[in-house]
């Protein structure tokens, strides 16, 4: 049986294995894990085996119509299908609070998944279907910022998953497994949602106002250590490596892939004290001196020194042959774009996520 972290209030939980090395985890007690993951992220119940089959195989069977209301806020793929929404309309992508949720039509459509709504016995302000294609991750955020100070958790089915389907909180990686009943506590700490697998994850999901029944299951709650992995440090060779791949897509006029690469970092590297969106902001203002390199402002960078540096690089040389070597002159001019306005778009991203920004 795997080991866990367990909240209870009737007996101390028992030291379990670490789910990272010790090396990198040091000498941290039982209780600090508790105090680290539980608050966040925790499995409460089990799911039937027979009845996550037949919800499985109503919710592939049927001819649903995914939407993509929040691209601004993930890379592409992220997908919703409403099921309960404050209006019953499908298309109402809202998030506020709603004491009496209405079912959507395609709810109407699924009635394993209706029935499994009623028989959880929560108070449910939103509930939709969302699935992850591959490659899918969401920009590093919080929710609930904007609505009522009352208590409530997420909770997330997992009908369809993979191995490389994650949530991310700073510095750690928790697959939720197919089976169980997950919560989150997605005001109480930075996370992201990530699939880089080969399968689209789908996840039933619940936003719920805590009632007697939701707290009896979060006195009880627990977290396998097997669920969580660390990730690796993030290290100067890494910055310089993802901001110089950044930059030779920002050359291309690959502005979406360019900021994809560089936030899909969250996912990828314990980024410590630093964010993804410090490295947006490096990645822009890098663009922004390079551009103004090719102008006769700064000296070192003139025309004439665009010539010199151009007639030391020969053939032999594909990065910098005749045509790139023109290609990167062109693009620190101002026939390129200026992007001064994304930069100012990620700072304001920013201060919606993190109260102090350090630009």
């Amino acid at each position: 049986m795997p080991e866990t972290l367990t909240r209870s209030k009737t007996a101390a939980a028992e030291p379990v294995a670490a789910p990272v090395p010790a090396s990198s985890r040091g000498d941290v007690s039982n209780a600090d894990w508790q105090n680290q993951f539980l608050p966040f992220v925790s499995r409460l119940d089990d799911i039937n085996g027979w009845l996550l089959d037949a919800l499985q195989r109503e919710v592939l069977s049927d001819t649903i119509e995914w939407h993509e209301p929040y691209s601004e806020y993930a890379s592409a793929g992220l997908q919703v299908a409403v099921l309960l929404s404050p209006d019953g309309q499908q298309e109402n992508f809202s998030w506020k609070d709603c004491r009496d949720a209405k079912a959507t039509p395609l709810l109407n459509r699924l009635p394993v998944l209706k029935q499994l709504l009623e028989d959880f016995g929560f108070d449910i302000m939103a509930s939709r279907l969302l699935r992850l294609l591959p490659g899918t991750f969401l920009h590093e955020h919080r929710d609930y910022v904007y609505l009522e100070q009352v208590p409530r958790y997420r909770l997330h089915v997992p009908i369809v998953t993979n191995a490389d389907a994650h949530i991310i909180i700073p510095g750690q990686r928790i697959h939720m497994s197919r089976g169980c009943l997950w919560k989150l506590n997605p005001k109480e700490s930075i996370h992201s949602a990530c699939n880089f697998g080969s399968e689209p994850r789908i996840h039933l999901m619940l936003d719920c106002y805590v009632n007697d029944k939701l707290e009896a299951l979060v006195q009880n709650e627990t977290l396998p250590s097997c669920s969580v992995s660390a990730l690796p440090l993030f290290t100067p060779v890494d910055k310089e490596r993802i901001l110089r791949k950044a930059m030779s897509l920002l050359e291309s006029n690959k502005l979406s892939e360019a900021e994809d690469l560089v936030l899909a970092q969250f996912c990828h590297f314990n980024l410590e004290q630093v964010t993804t969106y410090d490295l947006v902001h490096d990645l822009f203002r890098t663009w922004e001196r390079r551009r103004l390199a090719g102008t006769d402002e700064i000296p070192e960078y003139s025309e004439q020194n665009w010539e010199r540096r151009r007639l030391t690089c020969t053939d032999e040389s594909p990065e910098y042959s005749e045509q790139n070597w023109e290609r990167r002159r062109l693009a620190c001019t101002d026939g390129n774009p200026n992007y001064s306005e994304r930069l100012e778009y990620w700072r304001k991203r920013a201060e919606e996520v993190y109260p102090v920004i350090n630009h």
